[in-house]
């Protein structure tokens, strides 16, 4: 729906066609040249209906449920309607369609908003507002839009709510399911004239519905009464009511953030529609004024008609009537205005609840880890037991022997200085990966220098399958899926190995047990809550393993093989070195999500923040000449973590560019990144980039857009050398993808997107799950 927005109008029909098959636009009566670009985009050839309703009320509602149902799904068969304003654009991850068959067809999608607003470095000459205004509001907005099926939108009874964010039906809303890569960028406020035409023409829009609910038009009532009472205190305060712009009265975006200002981030928009031709050059100040006379004098012309339909005694009715209902428009006007103040309230005692809730998990990962820790205790204690045992057996001539005490003397100590030198071994490897490779002469690390209580784990699960849990979950070592490719080298953000969670009665508890016990093995002990806290984030609070899934390649004991564990936000190997060129027996992801899908500055939850505050260390000790060389304007394709080569180019700036004590940093930062996996993995991954030069032959790159906090935080970064991928994506949540090698020979099968498999879950832990 559409009135008087010739500045963007064209661009919303040519950008919208490139991820839809047909548009239905209703011409709400402009008063400029909307109807005239409408036409020509149509007689250019785009598959556009125009339709014409000039009618003066806000009836956003029943004009986009009509739409829907006899336009979209009656005279054009849509399987899907998407209805949206017309400074609303819709935007899918590359390489990703708007719908596919993650969705189903009996449920609605929600699309969450990001709202854009104008900046003071926005070029004036740009006459396309979605390319000119580059920068969108940090915290982003509560709102959403639903897409709808047409199982759903054909139904009777079926209602689009007022601004398409909600599906209701028989009065009921119908829950909407969220979309993880694609969104809607929101233009609402893009010029003074635009805004103060918008505005009034709403608000008078909202007073021609005397029937309308308290809450309609509620954010037009502020700023329709600042333009009243001061016209010039309106236009100076433009740019902070188009920040403001659908935040409740007196809310704050970050609790912890003083003053008015709403942080911003500059995010250019993906556009997709190409040059403009029928878009003009507007006067700002012209424009409004020729929008709101125009609307003006089409109220005054029918209330006209009206009164003059009506006899004296019907008049005088009316005029009591107009003031009667204006003292109760009042009236509920400042209900609704205390009712917004006692939101906010609660939005911030919501706040407070959730970080209690999240201090009560927090708790709740550390009471697991004990638990756990209960039973490799009670593990141990057996094992005493049966030596105290087995002590008793030894004649006590033997006990008295010179080779038994010293015996007792040396074995303890040993065990213990093993663990210490992998300690320092793993320090002093730290220390010099900053240098050049090894001689060729340096072999890696002999397999018996590496503990394998993981892969020895992995043996003993393998050995207690059945062959027909072995026909699901264990495969040769190169096993080709339709799907995926080599199904052992693939990696993805979102993706399930095979279709039975560990979670379920495939596994019996034993073999869960060990699944458990393999996981932690993986991982670094001191993060072993934090990956429990992650895991339970990012599937809904599901227990572990509920959402993960195993494969086993090769034969466990009985030559090469690899266990692989994945599910969101989550792939990780146990390999026993099988992969030699390869650190972690492939490439790895992990991320997290704390508070959504769009978290906001500075990630307030995340476990995996910390590794960015650090690298944004090394570039807050850049001066202005390094900056210029490590920042990158555009992220790459998150899978895109293939090796450049030792001749390839690498983003950013080199290392060999920095100062000792800026490599000094780097050298924490690469501590930080490979910290929550266990030594042997650590050890690999700084055996590897030793072989390939050290960091002295990488680059680390910082990338502009997506960036959320400014340059005290950068949300998106990668270290990358010619064998070494490493890649931070901090936006719009937590995604990290690693790969890392001793050959740049070795290839890279790695795709961004969900690849989920029915899980076979128990009634039970579906209904958990629920």
């Amino acid at each position: 729906m559409v009135k008087s927005e010739a500045d963007i109008v064209e661009a919303f029909v040519r950008h919208t066609l490139a991820y839809v098959s047909h548009l239905v636009i209703l011409e709400n009566g402009s008063n400029d040249d909307t109807p005239e670009i409408l036409h020509a985009l149509a007689k250019e050839g785009f598959p556009i209906t125009i339709l014409e309703d000039r009618s003066s009320g806000k009836y956003h509602s029943e004009r986009m449920t009509r739409l829907m149902r006899e336009h979209a799904v009656e005279h054009h068969g849509a399987d899907w309607v998407l209805p949206l304003d017309v400074d609303e654009f819709v935007a899918a991850a590359p390489g990703q369609d708007l719908i596919d068959d993650r969705f189903e067809s009996n449920q609605p999608i929600a699309l969450p908003w990001q709202t854009y607003v104008p900046h003071e470095s926005d070029d004036p000459l740009e006459l396309n507002p979605v390319l000119r205004m580059r920068r969108r509001l940090v915290h982003g907005c509560r709102a959403v839009n639903v897409m709808v099926p047409r199982k759903l939108a054909a139904l009777p009874n079926a209602v689009l709510m007022r601004g398409n964010h909600e599906l209701r039906i028989c009065d009921r809303p119908c829950a909407a399911a969220g979309h993880e890569s694609a969104y809607l960028a929101h233009f609402p406020v893009r010029s003074p004239g635009q805004y103060l035409a918008k505005i009034i023409i709403a608000a008078l829009q909202n007073e021609v519905i005397p029937d309308r609910s308290p809450e309609a038009g509620w954010h037009y009532r502020g700023p329709y009464q600042l333009a009243k009472r001061d016209p010039q205190a309106f236009v100076a305060g433009f740019a902070e009511a188009a920040c403001r712009y659908l935040l409740l009265p007196g809310e704050k975006v970050d609790p912890e953030a003083k003053g008015s200002t709403v942080p911003v981030a500059e995010a250019p928009f993906p556009f997709r529609g190409g040059p403009l031709l029928y878009t003009k050059p507007i006067d700002d100040k012209a424009r409004a004024s020729q929008a709101i006379l125009g609307y003006m004098e089409e109220l005054a012309r029918r209330f006209g008609i009206l009164t003059k339909s009506l006899n004296e005694e019907s008049q005088v009715s009316l005029d009591m009537t107009e003031k009667l209902t204006a003292q109760l428009r009042s009236r509920l006007d400042q209900l609704v205005d205390r009712a917004m103040v006692q939101e906010v309230q609660l939005v911030e005692k919501e706040r407070v609840i959730q970080e209690l809730a999240q201090a009560l998990t927090d708790k709740e990962s550390v009471i697991q880890e004990l638990i756990g820790r209960e039973a490799e205790l009670a593990a141990k204690e057996r094992v005493i037991q049966e030596l105290a045992a087995a002590l008793k057996q030894i004649p006590s001539e033997m006990k008295r022997s010179w080779t038994w005490r010293i015996g007792r003397l040396i074995v303890g100590p040993l065990s213990k200085l093993r663990g210490w030198q992998q300690d320092r071994q793993i320090t002093a490897d730290r220390k010099v990966s900053i240098t050049a490779a090894p001689s060729a002469s340096q072999s890696s690390p002999e397999s018996s220098h590496r503990t394998r209580l993981a892969e020895t784990a992995v043996k003993e699960l393998y050995d207690s399958l059945t062959e027909n849990q072995r026909k699901e979950i264990c495969f040769e070592w190169d096993h080709l899926d339709p799907t995926v490719g080599i199904l052992r080298t693939f990696v993805a953000n979102h993706w399930q190995i095979t279709r039975r969670a560990i979670r379920s009665d495939f596994f019996t508890s034993q073999q869960q047990s060990l699944i458990h016990e393999i996981f932690k093995g993986l991982v670094n002990p001191d993060w072993y809550s934090r990956f429990l806290k992650q895991l339970k984030d990012d599937t809904g609070g599901r227990p572990w393993g509920a959402d993960q899934s195993i494969a086993i390649f090769g034969t466990p004991g009985g030559g090469k093989f690899e266990f692989v564990i994945a599910g969101r936000h989550l792939t990780l190997r146990a390999d026993g070195n099988s992969e030699e060129r390869i650190a972690f027996g492939g490439p790895i992801f992990y991320g997290h999500a704390a508070t959504g899908f769009w978290e906001s500055a500075r990630h307030p939850g995340n476990v995996f923040w910390p590794q960015a505050q650090r690298a944004s260390k090394v570039y807050q000790m850049l001066d202005g000449r390094q900056r210029r060389l490590a920042l990158v304007a555009r992220r790459p394709d998150e899978p895109g973590i293939g090796f450049p080569g030792l001749h390839g180019p690498l983003p950013g700036i080199p290392v060999t560019e920095m100062t000792g004590d800026q490599k000094h940093e780097l050298q924490q930062v690469l501590g930080t990144m490979i910290e929550p996996f266990r030594k042997e993995d650590q050890h690999r991954v700084l055996h590897c980039l030793q072989k390939m030069g050290g960091l002295d032959r990488c680059a680390l790159a910082f990338y502009r857009d997506g960036n959320l906090a400014g340059q005290d935080e950068w949300d998106n970064w990668r270290l990358t050398g010619p064998a070494f991928a490493w890649f931070f994506r901090g936006t719009p949540h937590v995604h990290v993808w690693a790969h890392v090698a001793t050959d740049p020979a070795v290839t890279l099968n790695a795709r961004k997107g969900a690849f989920l498999r029915a899980h076979e879950d128990t009634q039970e832990q579906r209904q958990t799950a629920a």
